[in-house]
């Protein structure tokens, strides 16, 4: 058991739900304060959000009507600070999302957000446990968690548990609290008792990630050629019937993208080289400086400060399609 000084209590494990794809549209929170490995206190709220337009019904099942009667973000904002502001962090599952929501219902409510450290559990997962995927169902499922997924008590109750189990089993949540906002302290490639990734296992996740974004574009000419297609005919009735057809294999991509994304840039961070695919390049990149650029070498014998600017960058991933040769005329 680690000791109490790698346990900053309490936290809070937030999740939120929203309307559609404006991330100030949060129409569901819910939060769970955690002591040590206790639940302390359990806090759920709807939210009216600033419009109407609801797309994720059929995700977490809430619709304007369940809302219209709600309170704003804003009146709510109390309730909510009141819980956040004593937190030595928050976890989230998928953090940027959640922290993206909370600073964007601030903003548009007139609000400011006090200095919030976030601890993202999908970093922790992989950390802990070498996790592979990541999606909040199959870290349940791994550590025996009940979820109903995109129901925002569920999601945060579960978001909370995996940090729990995660103490429970010694590990360290120290690498991986960023000071402000969403950031991750990751081991130097190579680095004692961090196991590096092949080139190979990086290349595959690179090529699944390239072939779905590929899919996902796929999906959507296909949907503007239905749209093309039946516009003449009761265009309002059938626009409206072929979004609700895409809608949900749209979102599931979409989910299914972010999660992997996710994944290989952390396995091209362990890996520690810029790494090409089929349909995608993981580009390693230290303070905007690119690990492998051609001209560095040339640019450091005038300026060798370079050098030293590049060594103390912290590293990351950029993701970029692979510019295919074209093909040779026979």
């Amino acid at each position: 058991m680690l000791p109490a000084s790698n346990f900053p209590d309490p936290f809070v494990a937030i999740d939120f739900e929203t309307a559609n794809d404006d991330r100030a549209s949060a129409c569901a929170v819910a939060l769970v304060t955690v002591v040590g490995a206790e639940v302390v206190d359990r806090a759920s709220f709807l939210i009216r959000p600033p419009t109407q337009d609801f797309r994720y019904t059929y995700l977490h099942g809430i619709a304007w009507e369940h809302v219209a009667g709600q309170p704003t973000f804003g009146e709510l904002w109390r309730h909510l600070l009141e819980r956040l502001e004593p937190a030595a962090f928050i976890a989230a599952h998928n953090a940027d999302f959640d922290r993206g929501v909370l600073l964007a219902c601030c903003q548009a409510s007139g609000l400011v957000a006090p200095p919030l450290n976030f601890l993202c559990t999908v970093e922790l997962s992989r950390a802990a446990w070498r996790q592979h995927p990541n999606k909040l169902p199959d870290v349940c499922r791994r550590l025996g968690i009940p979820l109903k997924h995109h129901h925002a008590a569920s999601d945060a109750e579960a978001c909370a548990r995996i940090v729990i189990a995660a103490r429970q089993q010694g590990f360290s949540l120290a690498p991986l609290l960023g000071r402000t906002g969403v950031a991750v302290t990751r081991p130097a490639p190579g680095a004692a008792g961090q196991e590096r990734p092949s080139r190979d296992a990086v290349v595959e996740q690179l090529d699944r990630l390239g072939w779905l974004r590929l899919q996902k574009d796929n999906l959507e000419l296909e949907k503007q050629a239905r749209i093309e297609q039946d516009l003449p005919l009761e265009v309002r009735n059938r626009l409206a019937a072929i979004d609700a057809e895409f809608a949900q294999k749209e979102q599931s991509l979409t989910e299914d993208i972010a999660a992997l994304e996710a994944e290989v840039r952390a396995m091209a961070l362990d890996f520690g080289e810029t790494v090409r695919g089929q349909y995608l390049a993981a580009q390693w990149v230290r303070s905007r400086i690119t690990w492998e650029s051609r001209g560095l070498e040339s640019y450091s014998q005038q300026h060798p400060e370079i050098l030293q600017f590049r060594r103390e960058g912290e590293p990351s991933i950029r993701l970029q399609p692979v510019r295919q040769p074209p093909e040779e005329s026979e």
